[in-house]
């Protein structure tokens, strides 16, 4: 099974320095949003910044990313946390690879701007990486890290990607 999507909680402001306070809130911050991913038997949530996204530019992205992968891409991603801080950039997606079976693995991994210096270069010259351009950092497969340590990763069936596109229409 595969899902993604926003919980029915609403959006609310969310400052990740600072403690809970007595009501459980946090008062001041910036807009976020929680959400859940479900990649087989496995739930992982996620807490989206709505700052340079709305709610709505998550969803349309991760169709796109969806239907990019079911329509036969190596590879695509699914954000799940876009922001710039300050001068800096970080996004924290799913990378997916369309491997043999037709097999998906799905990893985890968050990007910053400050460490990868091609796309440093090039958004130094043009401004902020833009939303269409997430897939150019996906990069190739690797089960591995670069130090040799094992990703995780969950591997499921390509139809249940396309099945989730065919349940959005």
């Amino acid at each position: 099974m595969f899902a993604i999507y926003f919980t029915e909680e609403p959006a609310f402001l969310w400052d990740p320095e600072r403690m809970e306070d007595e009501d459980g809130g946090y008062g001041y911050g910036s807009l976020h949003r929680d959400g859940v991913t479900v990649l087989g038997d496995v739930e992982k949530g996620f807490r989206a910044p709505l700052s340079f996204w709305r709610e709505q530019d998550y969803e349309a992205q991760w169709r796109e990313g969806i239907e990019r992968l079911v329509a036969g891409a190596e590879s695509s991603a699914l954000v799940v946390e876009w922001d710039y801080p300050a001068d800096e950039q970080f996004v924290m997606f799913f990378p997916l690879f369309l491997l043999d079976g037709p097999t998906v693995a799905v990893q985890k991994r968050l990007w910053l701007s400050e460490f990868d210096s091609f796309w440093r270069r090039r958004v130094l010259r043009r401004g902020r990486l833009q939303p269409g351009e997430i897939y150019g950092i996906v990069g190739s497969y690797s089960p591995e890290t670069e130090d040799g340590e094992p990703v995780w990763e969950v591997r499921l069936p390509l139809s249940v990607f396309a099945d989730y596109v065919s349940g959005q229409r």
